[in-house]
């Protein structure tokens, strides 16, 4: 039976629909200015709180050069659709992987792609970049007698103009416990994260972050990769090296002096 008028309505529920419809008489609090009810300042709180993304480590630099010195370069497209490479950015580690060199190269051609979402090359870096010849000149008084450290150097070496002996280069694409499984190169950001728990190269590449990477890669397997290296030589495997000419950088001399290319020029 549906009940429509009140009057005719028990005692209790009368009483009952006094409880729960809302009367003007019944006294209200007074809000405070800029008071927030309890569950609504948790639900704003929780809205507020953002995870923290964990950065990567800044790499300390240093004017320290060490016996071996870890190598990668960034480059930007030129010509006809930017399909050809040119030098933009050289930067090496030590091995304490503290950076000692990182310079940007003014191009001699026109950049029709600066490749910036892989490479991280803005117009304004390369504006204060210096001419090739000079990098060459400084990368190769850095590289003399020393072991280059890198993934995939033929691809750097070419960019540069440059030759290295052979006998001296740790190339950690070329390793065999860095190989894949089916003997193929892995890329240094699989690697990277694979042998050293490190996430590279999760937006543009750095050519400093990479370096350190490859220079860690070398740190961890460098006994057993020396000893690799030396029974290749010794003719215990047939196995070839990527770089076959052995040669310095360009115009050097065994006499040639590291030098201090972070300090100031008089005057």
């Amino acid at each position: 039976m549906c009940i429509r008028d009140r009057s005719f309505a028990s005692g209790n529920w009368q009483s009952l629909m006094k409880e729960v419809a809302p009367s003007s008489s019944r006294p209200r609090t007074k809000r405070k200015r800029g008071h927030t009810p309890d569950a609504q300042a948790f639900v704003q709180l929780r809205s507020k709180q953002k995870p923290k993304l964990e950065e990567s480590a800044e790499i300390a630099t240093s004017d320290y050069v060490t016996s071996a010195l870890a190598l990668d370069c960034e480059m930007v497209g030129v010509g006809n659709g930017g399909r050809r490479s040119v030098l933009a950015r050289v930067s090496m580690v030590n091995w304490k992987v503290e950076c000692v060199y990182d310079k940007y190269v003014k191009p001699t051609e026109k950049v029709t792609d600066y490749r910036t979402e892989v490479s991280g090359i803005r117009p304004r870096h390369l504006q204060k970049g210096l001419p090739l010849e000079v990098i060459k000149q400084e990368v190769g008084e850095l590289l003399t007698h020393k072991i280059l450290v890198g993934h995939d150097l033929k691809n750097d070496l070419k960019v540069l103009g440059m030759r290295h002996p052979r006998e001296k280069i740790r190339d950690s694409s070329e390793y065999s416990k860095l190989r894949r499984d089916d003997g193929r190169k892995d890329s240094l950001k699989n690697l990277a994260l694979q042998e050293l728990g490190l996430s590279i190269q999760g937006g543009a590449h750095s050519s400093v972050e990479d370096a350190a990477a490859a220079m860690k890669l070398y740190k961890k397997y460098r006994d057993a990769w020396d000893k690799e290296l030396k029974e290749l030589r010794s003719g215990a495997s047939a196995q070839p090296l990527v770089l076959e000419e052995p040669a310095v950088a360009d115009k050097k001399t065994e006499n040639s002096q590291v030098v201090d290319i972070f300090a100031r020029k008089p005057g």
